[in-house]
């Protein structure tokens, strides 16, 4: 069974997230998302097998992608969580999950509730 992945997030931890889910046996990472093209393309010129989009919202409608790992700025983590689990994805945030605990607990009581 394979896992569909997208990666948000192209800057200070996405390369290393990008690289370690590109080798996780089971796993088949589709989409690499971010705002800047030339973060985008450099990851493609990596891993060419890549769908590249600087729109979030062409990963959430993929019906294909089960699950998004956020490595974006701190600021989008809760906005950008929340919808990746209102979309029914499984969702993986790099640290901290949110400028917030209360934000955080927003997010895990949804997580919950979608069973997630």
């Amino acid at each position: 069974m394979t896992t569909t992945v997208a990666i948000v997030g192209h800057g200070y931890w996405g390369p290393n997230l990008l690289r370690n889910y590109m080798e996780l046996p089971g796993v088949n990472v589709k989409w690499i998302c971010d705002k800047r093209s030339e973060a985008l393309d450099k990851a493609c010129l990596r891993y060419p097998s890549l769908q590249a989009t600087t729109e979030f919202s062409d990963v959430l409608d993929d019906d294909a992608v089960e699950a998004v790992v956020i490595a974006t700025p701190i600021s989008t983590h809760h906005p950008l969580g929340m919808a990746a689990l209102a979309a029914g994805k499984h969702t993986f945030i790099e640290k901290p999950m949110a400028a917030s605990a209360a934000q955080a607990a927003e997010l895990v009581k949804l997580a919950e509730t979608k069973g997630l």
